[in-house]
C-alpha cells in the first residue's frame, strides 16, 4: 500500500496463460468441478493427465479430489507425507501381527480372513463375528471350535469347512514361529506360505503399487526391528501401536511421475515440480493458510532474527504459509486455477483464503458459488481407489539411468526377476549366503583399511566384527547355522594368516566409482586394488565355495563383474588395468583374467544392451532351468519352469 503497488494477480503468458479462481458450495462441489475441468482442458489442449497437478495443503485435503477423479475413471496419483498405515495390503501385514500377538483380537482376525487373501464369503465371516459376539467368546475361539457347534455347522459349507481348517492349519505354525522367527521373517513366511505374495505377482500391473507398498513396510520393519532389545512379534506390536497411536504414518513409495496420471500433492512434495496446469485447492481459512498450533517451547522474540535483521513485521506462522502458497502458484506453467468452498464438514460456513483476497485485491468475500448436479451427488458414494494402474512409458534417451552391476546381471538372467527386485522391490528372505558373505566381507574390509593407515588389526578383532555383523536369517536350521559360523570363523583366520605372510598394502579398500555411458550413470565398488611398479591389480573377494583351478578361472573370464570394474578403472584413469582377479576365500584359490580394449568395447556394448531394455521397459521373462532353480522368486513367480 505504501508504494502503491497493484498486487492483483495476473499472467506473464500472452494468449493461453490463465488465472482464475472459483468458489464451491461444498467441498464435493469444487472436487467436482476439478475432475470435470482436467477431462476438458485435456481434450481441449490435447494435454496428457500427468500434464495436471491438484496441490493439496494437508494430506486430508485430498481424499474428496481423489474419489472425484475415480467416479470419472480420471488416472490418478497421490504423493503425501503419509498414509502407508491405512493402505489395504499393509493393514492386512498389521493385523496379522496384531492377531499374532494376541489372538483374542478379534476385529483383526476378523480382517485377515476378510481380505483378498482369502475366499471367505462375507455372510459366513458377519454370522462368525455374530455367534463370538452373542457367546461372549473371541472369533477364534469361535473358529477353533466350528466343528462342535450346531449352529455354525448349518452355515459352513464343505469348501468353506475346508479353507477354514487349512486356515487355522497355517495359523498353528505362524504361532510357533513367533519364537524362534524375527517380525520380517515371520511376516514374510505368512504372506509367502498363504500365498499373498504370488497371488499379487500373478495380478501383473494392477498389483505393482500394492506390491511396493509391502516393501516398503518391511524396510519400516527392519528398521525398527534394530533399535528394539527384543526382536519378538509381542514387543514389535506393542511399539506398532505405540508409533500409529502418537500419530506416526509413514508416506508411501514415490510414484512414477512419467505415467500418464494426475498428480495429487503436497504443496510441499510440489517443490521443484512444474505442471502445465495446476489447481490449487481448499484454499478457505484454517485449511491454507492452516491453524496456528501453540509452540511446546516459544523463542522469544529477541531470538528470532535472520541473517542479523528482525523478521518482517507481522505473525511468522502466516508468513511461513503465505510462502508455501506462493510455491503452489509457480508450479503452473499455463493455467493456475485457485479453488474454495463454503462448506468442507463443519458447523460454520468457511471463509475465503486470506491469501486469495490478498492475490486478487478483493475487498470482501464473494458471494457467488457453484454447485453439482445431481448426479455427481450420487456418484460420490462410489468406492475410493488410490493410484490406478498405469503402463510405465519408456525412459526417454536423454534421460539419466542409474545402474550396476548387480543391476544389469539381473537383467541378463531374466528381465522380470529385474522388475521384481529393482522396481517393485518384491520382499524376501536374505539368503544365508548373503548373510555370511556379508560378515565375512566386513570383516576383512577393516583389516584392509587397517593395513593402509599402518595399523595392526589383530585376529580377534577381525573375528569379534564377524560375529557382529552376523544375522540369524535365511539358515536351515540352527546346526546348518552353526556350521555355516564356525566355517566363516576359519575362513578369516586363512585370510589372516596369508595376508600377513604376504605383507602387501592395498593401494585403495572399497573404493566407489562412478561413470558415464551416454546416459547411462554406472556405479559400484572396487573391493580392494594394489598398485606394484605401475601395475594395476582390482581384487574382488568372493565367498563361494570353488575348490577346482580351472572353475576359478572360468568364472573370472565369464564375470561381467570384472570386466565391468575394468571399464571403470580405464574410464576414470585412462589406463586398463593389467589383472582383475577373484579371490576365492574359503579355498584360497583366485582367478585371473586381462582386459584389451575391445573386451572392454564388448563391456560397453552389453552394458547399452541391458540399459536399451531397460529403458524400453521390456521386463519380458526369459525362464530357464538353471536361472529358476536359482531364483529366490521361484515359487512366487507366474512363469518358473515346471521341476526348477
Amino acid at each position: 500500500v505504501k508504494e502503491r503497488l497493484d498486487k492483483k494477480l495476473v499472467s506473464c503468458l500472452k494468449g493461453d496463460g490463465e488465472i482464475k479462481h472459483l468458489h464451491f458450495d461444498s467441498v464435493s462441489d469444487e472436487a467436482d468441478w476439478v475432475a470435470e475441468k482436467i477431462n476438458e482442458l485435456k481434450n481441449g489442449r490435447k494435454l496428457s493427465y500427468k500434464d495436471f497437478a491438484i496441490l493439496v495443503r494437508s494430506n486430508k485435503d485430498a481424499d474428496a479430489f481423489i474419489r472425484s477423479l475415480n467416479i470419472r475413471d480420471i488416472p490418478s496419483r497421490f504423493s503425501g507425507s503419509e498414509g502407508l498405515y491405512s493402505q489395504p495390503e499393509i493393514r492386512f501385514l498389521i493385523s496379522w501381527l496384531k492377531f499374532l500377538s494376541n489372538p483374542n483380537d478379534s476385529l483383526s482376525l476378523f480382517y485377515i480372513l476378510s481380505f483378498e487373501a482369502y475366499d471367505f464369503k462375507n455372510e459366513v465371516l458377519a454370522l462368525l463375528m455374530s455367534k463370538a459376539k452373542t457367546t461372549n467368546r473371541c472369533l477364534y475361539f469361535i473358529l477353533r471350535n466350528f466343528d462342535k457347534e450346531d449352529f455354525l455347522g448349518e452355515i459352513l459349507d464343505a469348501q468353506t469347512g475346508s479353507d477354514m481348517e487349512s486356515f487355522l492349519k497355517n495359523v498353528d505354525e505362524f504361532f510357533q514361529l513367533t519364537s524362534h522367527l524375527d517380525v520380517g521373517q515371520l511376516l514374510y513366511r505368512v504372506i509367502n506360505q498363504i500365498g499373498y505374495l504370488k497371488k499379487l505377482t500373478h495380478q501383473g500391473l494392477n498389483s505393482e503399487s500394492k506390491i511396493k507398498n509391502v516393501a516398503r513396510f518391511f524396510e519400516i520393519v527392519r528398521s525398527i526391528s534394530r533399535i528394539l532389545s527384543n526382536e519378538d512379534v509381542y514387543t514389535f506390536s506393542r511399539y506398532l501401536d505405540s508409533l500409529i497411536e502418537a500419530g506416526d504414518d509413514p508416506s508411501m513409495p514415490e510414484p512414477d511421475y512419467d505415467a500418464d496420471a494426475v498428480n495429487i500433492l503436497t504443496v510441499h512434495k510440489a517443490k521443484g515440480l512444474e505442471f502445465k496446469v495446476v489447481f490449487l485447492v481448499s484454499l478457505v481459512s484454517e485449511r491454507f493458510p492452516l491453524r496456528k498450533r501453540p509452540e511446546f517451547m516459544p523463542l522469544p522474540r529477541e531470538l528470532l532474527r535472520m541473517k542479523e535483521r528482525w523478521l518482517p513485521e507481522g505473525d511468522p506462522h502466516i508468513q511461513e504459509e503465505r510462502r508455501l502458497f506462493y510455491v503452489g502458484m509457480t508450479r503452473a506453467q499455463e493455467v493456475l486455477f485457485l479453488t474454495s468452498g463454503q462448506d468442507y464438514g463443519g458447523k460454520r460456513a468457511k471463509k475465503i483464503s486470506v491469501f486469495i483476497m490478498e492475490s486478487f485485491d478483493l475487498p470482501k468475500q464473494p458471494g457467488i458459488s457453484f454447485k453439482s448436479s445431481a448426479w455427481e451427488v450420487i456418484q460420490r458414494s462410489r468406492a475410493r481407489q488410490y493410484n490406478q494402474a498405469t503402463e510405465e512409458k519408456p525412459l526417454k534417451e536423454e534421460d539419466l539411468l542409474n545402474l550396476s552391476h548387480l543391476q544389469i546381471d539381473d537383467y541378463f538372467t531374466c528381465p522380470l526377476k529385474y522388475k521384481y527386485i529393482h522396481i517393485l522391490r518384491v520382499p524376501v528372505i536374505r539368503h544365508h549366503s548373503v548373510i555370511y558373505g556379508k560378515a565375512v566381507h566386513e570383516a576383512i574390509q577393516v583389516y584392509l583399511r587397517g593395513k593402509i593407515e599402518h595399523k595392526n588389526i589383530a585376529l580377534d578383532i577381525m573375528l569379534d566384527i564377524f560375529k557382529n555383523s552376523w544375522r540369524s536369517e535365511g539358515f536351515l536350521t540352527k546346526e546348518h547355522e552353526d556350521m555355516r559360523f564356525q566355517e566363516g570363523c576359519n575362513t578369516i583366520r586363512k585370510f589372516y594368516r596369508s595376508q600377513e605372510s604376504l605383507g602387501t598394502v592395498p593401494s585403495c579398500v572399497e573404493k566407489e566409482f562412478v561413470f558415464l555411458i551416454k546416459y547411462n550413470r554406472i556405479s559400484g565398488r572396487w573391493d580392494r586394488i594394489d598398485e606394484d611398479c605401475g601395475k594395476v591389480k582390482i581384487i574382488d573377494y568372493k565367498t563361494s565355495s570353488i575348490y577346482e583351478q580351472e572353475k576359478a578361472d572360468k568364472k573370472s573370464k565369464e564375470s561381467l563383474q570384472l570386466g565391468i570394474y575394468a571399464l571403470a578403472y580405464n574410464k576414470i584413469f585412462s589406463k586398463i588395468p593389467e589383472y582383475a582377479e577373484l579371490h576365492f576365500l574359503e579355498s584360497g584359490l583366485i582367478g585371473r583374467v586381462s582386459f584389451t580394449e575391445d573386451d572392454l568395447k564388448e563391456v560397453e556394448e552389453k552394458i547399452m544392451l541391458a540399459a536399451k531394455g531397460i529403458r524400453e521397459r521390456d521386463f519380458s521373462p526369459k525362464p530357464s532351468y538353471l536361472a529358476c532353480t536359482y531364483c529366490v522368486f521361484k515359487n512366487i513367480c507366474p512363469h518358473t519352469l515346471k521341476g526348477a
